[in-house]
């Protein structure tokens, strides 16, 4: 009896389920992996929602990587892989399992901060008209004398 545990349909009842918790396992980006079989992210995403790739070869790579047999991933069939788990931390935007999100800004947050630029963009221009200003007044008093 082989000590690898078998697959748990609850879980990995599907081709999109196990694709995911084999990527999320490995702390994989989907826009590394999805270059690295030459697709872009939206069919990967379409993968893991559990369509099927047209031609599951372009999951060769990615299985390589992975460490699984292309056959779990389709199919569902033999042992599950022991690093595979359906608690497998959540990977958003190319970050690692336990570092920390930055804070998203808020619409108001943005608009402040582009009324903010923007005023320190006008700030710096009346600041060379003044001295334009100043440098003219200068050579009309030096005209003068």
């Amino acid at each position: 009896m082989s000590s690898v545990p078998q697959m748990d349909d609850g879980a990995f009842g599907s081709f999109g389920a196990r694709l995911r918790a084999t990527r999320l396992s490995i702390a994989l980006p989907v826009e590394e992996i999805a270059d690295q079989c030459h697709v872009n992210r939206v069919t990967w995403y379409e993968w893991e929602k559990g369509k099927t790739p047209r031609d599951m070869n372009a999951l060769l790579p990615f299985a390589q990587r992975a460490k699984v047999p292309l056959a779990w991933l389709e199919f569902g069939k033999g042992p599950k892989p022991e690093h595979v788990t359906a608690e497998a931390p959540a990977l958003r935007r190319g970050r690692k399992p336990g570092q920390k999100s930055k804070p998203r800004a808020s619409v108001a947050d943005t608009e402040l901060r582009a009324a903010f630029d923007d005023a320190v963009r006008r700030l710096d221009e009346l600041e060379q008209l003044v001295a334009q200003l100043g440098l003219e007044v200068a050579r009309s008093k030096l005209r003068k004398s």
